[in-house]
């Protein structure tokens, strides 16, 4: 069975300009929690050289170690920047700029995650 949670310590919250590799992305918020012992990180924004396209990057640090472990992950074509909404159970609304919105599944994400 999954375990997810998300505590008083996590949640969604705006980023940082300079975080997450800024000469690649511009995120416009994240979400932290803690997922089966693993915290994990999804990262919403665009491409720093092609804001028209989003971009979700999902990191994962299991508990008992100090590897950390990322991927980008697939969204619909011509979003323009993400932004993480809202949160119910264990999806996040994710918002296009372009228009709409669409639900991305945490325990799914990090099975392809090493």
């Amino acid at each position: 069975m999954i375990s997810f949670k998300t505590s008083a310590a996590y949640g969604i919250e705006k980023c940082h300009p300079a975080e997450l590799a800024p000469e690649f992305y511009k995120m416009k918020n994240r979400w932290r929690g803690s997922i089966d012992g693993r915290l994990v990180s999804v990262y919403a924004g665009a491409l720093r050289h092609n804001p028209t396209k989003g971009v979700l990057v999902l990191r994962t640090l299991p508990v008992d170690s100090r590897r950390l472990a990322g991927r980008h992950c697939p969204i619909p074509a011509n979003s323009g920047a993400l932004e993480i909404a809202e949160i119910r159970g264990n999806r996040l609304r994710i918002a296009m700029e372009n228009g709409g919105s669409f639900w991305f599944e945490l325990p799914a994400a990090l099975r392809n995650v090493a």
